[in-house]
């Protein structure tokens, strides 16, 4: 198997609207070390794309992903931290995050 397929696959899903196939998609891809899926999985939480919307489990994500240390990965994901600390209005914590953000991509 490629080394993105699960990724690539949730791409395709959700590119054609099919929410559920892409969440199952990253879900899967995530359980088998593709830790890319982990910031496609928080958006379809963030915004309810086939899901309810639930921040608290977008957050969880994103920081999962924080915690994997992958370059790409790891930036956008200290971004949607940030983001989602302004949205929850928690601005010591929103001026924590946009800084590694901006180090480490």
């Amino acid at each position: 198997m490629e080394k993105n397929y699960f990724f690539v696959l949730g791409d395709r899903a959700e590119d054609a609207g099919d929410f559920a196939a892409a969440r199952d998609a990253f879900e899967r891809g995530v359980a088998g070390g593709e830790y890319g899926c982990l910031n496609r999985l928080a958006m379809l939480f963030d915004v309810g794309l086939g899901v309810p919307v639930d921040k608290t489990m977008a957050m969880r994500l994103c920081r999962r992903t924080w915690r994997k240390e992958q370059v790409g990965d790891w930036a956008t994901a200290a971004a949607n931290i940030a983001i989602l600390y302004r949205e929850w209005g928690r601005d010591r914590e929103l001026f924590q995050w946009f800084p590694r953000a901006a180090v480490t991509g």
